[in-house]
């Protein structure tokens, strides 16, 4: 069972006529380079201000706010080109590690991970599974489900419950190291993230939203 012990390492899975493309495009360090750059996301984010309701500058004083003094001023700043637009500099990549989880895991679907890699909280629809136990405000370690091929459908069903220890007459899949993910009875169908439970509101859309493409 110790195959299933994922460490955060994530990676590109390829079409075989693509890969062959681009190492022969690009060379294999360089290739390499950039598949290991796809699976980090943007370290800015942008967002698109609705001006007939706020200004951009007043978007930025509200953000200066909520991040507190701590936080250096120009981490928010109105974009130098596109006025409508504000830029949030976030920062690493940090090392993650799942100690703190204790064992306790979300698995969501694939949109609500990419949401969750520019900064969105996770909402109830895209959950898909959730370790026994879990409480409202705890730490947890979040996994997103692939999907099977060809189709927008995830390899685990909605409603797993994942056990730190399997149910009477279940092989027992599931088992923690302060550098691996925490895995579960489906542990193949997902991969290895970081993040909270569902908890927070829906956030109020009609001042910022993120730029298509940022």
């Amino acid at each position: 069972m110790e195959e299933n012990l994922k460490t955060f390492k994530p990676d590109v899975v390829w079409d075989p006529e693509v890969e062959a493309y681009l190492r022969g495009a690009l060379g294999s360090e360089r290739f390499h380079r950039t598949a290991a750059a796809l699976c980090r996301p943007p370290r800015t984010t942008c967002m698109r201000v609705n001006t007939l309701k706020t200004s951009t500058q007043a978007v930025v004083d509200l953000v200066r706010q909520q991040l507190g003094p701590d936080w250096p001023q120009d981490v928010v700043q109105v974009h130098p080109q596109v006025p409508c637009a504000v830029l949030l500099r976030g920062s690493g990549p940090h090392e993650v590690s799942y100690e703190a989880a204790g064992c306790k895991e979300v698995v969501v679907s694939r949109k609500a991970g990419e949401a969750v890699l520019r900064g969105a909280p996770v909402y109830a629809p895209g959950v898909l599974a959730v370790s026994s136990g879990v409480a409202r405000g705890e730490l947890v370690a979040l996994a997103v489900a692939r999907e099977r091929p060809g189709s927008d459908t995830p390899e685990i069903t909605r409603g797993t419950t994942l056990y730190e220890t399997a149910p009477a007459g279940e092989a027992g899949s599931r088992r923690c190291r302060t550098d691996a993910a925490p895995t579960h009875l489906q542990a193949a169908a997902a991969v290895a993230g970081a993040g909270t439970p569902p908890s927070p509101p829906e956030p109020d859309t009609s001042v910022a939203t993120p730029a298509a493409g940022a």
